[in-house]
């Protein structure tokens, strides 16, 4: 599930955003996993793509949710996309 998940981000940052740089960086500390997904492409507004339901967005967050995760998304017009993905290790 997680390779789906960073599939799922980096097909959005190349598809959508546009983006030429993408940082990927996966950490365990303890008992979690720490994912984090930076690129520098277009960004968008959070509130815009919340109310269109994005299905690639949808995807991502009811994996992270099976997973018991937390998932923050960061992105702003011109300035490119934070995602961050906590999931506990049992």
């Amino acid at each position: 599930m997680v390779y789906r998940i960073i599939q799922e981000l980096v097909n959005n940052a190349i598809k959508h955003a546009q983006a030429d740089q993408i940082l990927i960086q996966l950490a365990q500390e303890q008992h979690t996993l720490t994912l984090t997904v930076e690129d520098n492409g277009r960004g968008f507004d959070k509130k815009q793509a919340q109310s269109k339901k994005s299905a690639g967005l949808l995807n991502i967050q009811s994996r992270v949710d099976f997973l018991k995760g937390r998932m923050d998304l960061q992105s702003s017009l011109g300035l490119g996309t934070t995602v961050e993905i906590e999931l506990p290790i049992v």
